[in-house]
């Protein structure tokens, strides 16, 4: 007879498999926005009038962590200074002009982290490539490679 946890194990998958599995399937790039932005929703509309289907997160309800932040900043090669809303109304009242040229990369990444509307956005995160704020040609560049 078998032990509970053995029995466990053989009808549970473990997380490498899961892990495994998640990474060969096709997974929609991750388009994060603040559904009231007008650059947001004219993003969206250009993915959607081409057929392009994303995973849709609001910046706000679910801000971007440390461990995201630090990747996709890696995969994009912008610099950190690049992924902060410079037009925002948080950015002005924490006054982070000065702390973005001079502050460590780390400490930048925790800011960031802390608030999802420090992020410049949209944001558009795929398995190869990151693309921040919108700019069609550049998004158009980007995304017809991948099709």
């Amino acid at each position: 007879m078998l032990r509970a946890s053995v029995r466990a194990n053989l009808i549970q998958p473990s997380v490498f498999t899961i892990f495994v599995f998640r990474n060969t399937m096709k997974m929609k790039p991750l388009f994060i926005c603040y559904p009231r932005c007008s650059t947001c929703q004219k993003a969206l509309k250009w993915l959607q009038e081409r057929g392009i289907e994303v995973e849709v997160r609001d910046i706000v309800q679910q801000n971007p962590s440390e461990a995201e932040l630090e990747e996709w900043i890696d995969r994009s090669g912008l610099a950190v200074n690049r992924f902060f809303n410079t037009s925002g109304l948080r950015y002005k009242a924490l006054n982070l002009k000065e702390k973005v040229r001079t502050a460590p990369r780390e400490e930048l990444i925790r800011v960031l982290s802390t608030d999802g509307m420090l992020v410049k956005r949209p944001l558009l995160i795929a398995s190869d490539k990151n693309l921040v704020g919108f700019r069609e040609p550049e998004w158009a560049a980007a995304l017809s490679e991948k099709r």
